[in-house]
This record gives C-alpha cells, sequence and structure tokens, in this order.
C-alpha cells in the first residue's frame, strides 16, 4: 500500500513542478523591465554613502589650513578620499622622462589619471571640497608673495621699471592658482634660490603641485549625475533677497569651506551696503558680526 502511494506521488511531481514552473513565469513576466522602461533615466542609482565625520573632519582641518597658506599635501587629500571610496577611487601617475636636467637623466611626474565609477547625490560634499582646494589666489595677495621675494632676492640687471613689468606679469599668469600654492613656493624658492624667478621657473613648480587636484576636480565634475545634482541645488541652496547670492541650506555642523566663506561674505557685504548709505552704525555692526564668523570658522 505504502509502495503505491510512493509511486503515484512520484507520478505527480513532473506536473506539480513545472505547474510551479509555469507560475514563476507567469508573476516574472509582469514585473517592469528595469533595463528597458521608458523612466530609466529618471531612475537615482545609488553608488556611494554619505561621508563619514571623520572624513568631513579632516577636508574641514586641510582646508582651515590651506586658507592660512599651509599647503595641501597631496597625500593627506588622497589618504581622505581613499578612506571613502576605497577601490572605487583609481589614481595613476603619468611620467615624463628628462634628459637635458641638471643631472643627467630623470624623471618627473606630468599628471594624474583618475578614474572613479560615479558620484552619488550624498558624496557631493567632496565635490565642494575639491572646488575650495583649486580656488584661484586673489590678486592682491599674489602681489604680496612677489613684493616679498622683490625684498629678499638679488636681481638679473633689471631697473625697478622692469621688476614692476616683471610682477604684473607673474601676478597675471599665477591667477589660476590657488593661495596655499603660491606660498609654498614662494617659501620654497625664497629658502633655495638667491635671484628673482623668472615666469616659466615659478609657474613650472605651481603646476606640479595642483597636478593632483586638478585631475581629482576634474573626474569628479565629470562624474556628477546632472539630475541629480539639480535636485541638490534646488533642496540645499537658497536665495538671500537682499544680497541675491546663495547659501547652502544645510546644518551648520555639516557645513564645508564654501558655505563658511559665503556666511562670512554675507556679513562683509552687508557692512559695505550700509556704509555707503551712510548708516555706520549698522556698518560696523555687520563688520563685527563679520569678524566673529571668521573666528568661528577658524576656531
Amino acid at each position: 500500500m505504502e509502495k503505491e502511494n510512493c509511486q503515484q506521488t512520484l507520478s505527480q511531481m513532473p506536473k506539480a513542478l513545472a505547474s510551479v514552473l509555469n507560475s514563476v513565469l507567469t508573476s516574472t513576466s509582469s514585473l517592469p523591465n528595469c533595463e528597458t522602461g521608458p523612466n530609466q533615466n529618471d531612475r537615482a542609482i545609488t553608488i556611494g554613502k554619505p561621508p563619514s565625520a571623520i572624513v568631513l573632519n579632516g577636508l574641514r582641518d586641510i582646508a582651515r589650513e590651506a586658507s592660512t597658506g599651509t599647503e595641501v599635501k597631496d597625500e593627506n587629500l588622497l589618504a581622505l578620499l581613499r578612506q571613502h571610496f576605497g577601490s572605487r577611487l583609481v589614481t595613476r601617475q603619468k611620467t615624463q622622462e628628462i634628459y637635458d636636467g641638471d643631472g643627467g637623466y630623470d624623471w618627473r611626474i606630468s599628471g594624474y589619471e583618475i578614474d572613479l565609477d560615479g558620484l552619488d547625490n550624498q558624496e557631493m560634499p567632496f565635490f565642494d571640497a575639491l572646488e575650495f582646494f583649486n580656488k584661484p589666489a586673489k590678486p592682491e595677495a599674489i602681489a604680496g608673495c612677489f613684493a616679498k621675494m622683490r625684498t629678499a632676492l638679488l636681481r638679473r640687471n633689471e631697473t625697478e621699471q622692469d621688476i614692476e613689468i616683471l610682477i604684473d606679469t607673474m601676478v597675471d599668469l599665477c591667477r589660476p592658482y590657488p593661495l596655499d600654492v603660491i606660498l609654498s613656493v614662494t617659501r620654497q624658492w625664497l629658502k633655495e634660490k638667491k635671484f628673482f624667478p623668472i615666469p616659466k621657473e615659478f609657474i613650472a613648480l605651481c603646476e606640479e603641485k595642483i597636478l593632483l587636484r586638478r585631475a581629482l576636480l576634474k573626474t569628479f565634475e565629470e562624474c556628477r549625475n546632472p539630475l541629480m545634482a539639480s535636485k541638490r541645488e534646488a533642496k540645499q541652496i537658497k536665495a538671500d533677497p537682499r544680497l541675491g547670492i546663495h547659501f547652502k541650506a544645510l546644518e551648520k555642523k555639516d557645513w564645508l569651506p564654501c558655505h563658511f566663506e559665503a556666511w562670512i561674505a554675507e556679513a562683509e557685504k552687508m557692512a559695505d551696503m550700509y556704509a555707503s548709505n551712510g548708516n555706520n552704525t549698522k556698518a560696523d555692526e555687520w563688520k563685527a558680526e563679520g569678524e566673529q564668523r571668521r573666528a568661528t570658522w577658524q576656531s
């Protein structure tokens, strides 16, 4: 009897399996096609995760030092990026062989190739930080560096007028470089050289120090998702109707250098506005507010 029941059960299994398989195929075919659906371009693909507090604090520390003229070290910046992105971020050095150098054959880094698999909306603070690290110095700060070298270094038979023209040329050519890069090259030149630099010599040293930052910013900019970036701007930025400038609507604990910079600039512009209208009391109040905000950022 048991044998007959077992045989009967075995004979029914193929039909049961076919029924289950048909049910699975039917339910699967009713699902939307994720690859060819009409809304494929509108789907938000999560690539990464928000940066940790440790990484954000590290970026802020580097930015504070850069704003005071301390050079941004490539190895420190890369360490923070790799701490977050891991194997998603790949950097390769491009080298150039030199045969006519002072010591004969040599090589130098001529650039970087950066690979990143994408930049999610919640990873955009890294793009903000790289923009800040690549921000050009103000012309008056550049002129101050060359004025210092003009006083401390020897000159090659140039007249005072020649030096004035040379400094103006140098300031114009150095506009694309951040302040920490120009200050670092200035200190290096004062330590190692005795003559005032010519443009080619000074620019070459600036280029060496900016190569990685520039390559990182270019890659991160290319990896931004345009749809996510527009949503981010709409959500996080609001306009100040008094000044017509933009501020990021974030909690202050999440601010990056660019946010503090806009916050400080607001107070400075308000002070200038009241001063131009003859309201010195309000101008002094906003000036004090600006100094307080700058102290908050540097603390």
